[in-house]
């Protein structure tokens, strides 16, 4: 990007995101085993799915009408950090919460 931001444009540099190039290097791996890789609009539309879902037992954390995309935005964040840093969802504990609702 700095090349091209100071020369502007160099023939053969493609400008990439560290996301976008691993997506790259592992796209067709992940079709020849039958996966896709989703992306983040997609992830934040099932964690809200997710979250409606978990809302709507009786104990729940959070109420069905209290799951708004903000909130969601804000729990999707946050798995999507735990996710880039490499920790799995049997790693994670619901101890250190106040309630054990909110940490599940």
């Amino acid at each position: 990007m700095r090349i091209c931001r100071e020369l502007g444009p160099v023939m053969n540099v493609e400008v990439q995101t560290v996301q976008s190039f691993v997506r790259s290097q592992v796209q067709f791996s992940l079709y020849q085993q039958g996966l896709t890789l989703i992306g983040e609009q997609r992830s934040f539309w099932i964690i809200h799915h997710v979250m409606e879902q978990m809302a709507s037992k009786p104990d729940s954390y959070i109420a069905v009408n209290q799951v708004k995309p903000g909130i969601a935005m804000h729990v999707h964040q946050a798995i999507m950090d735990l996710r880039r840093a490499g920790v799995r969802a049997g790693e994670l504990r619901d101890d250190p919460f106040m309630s054990q609702q909110k940490g599940s």
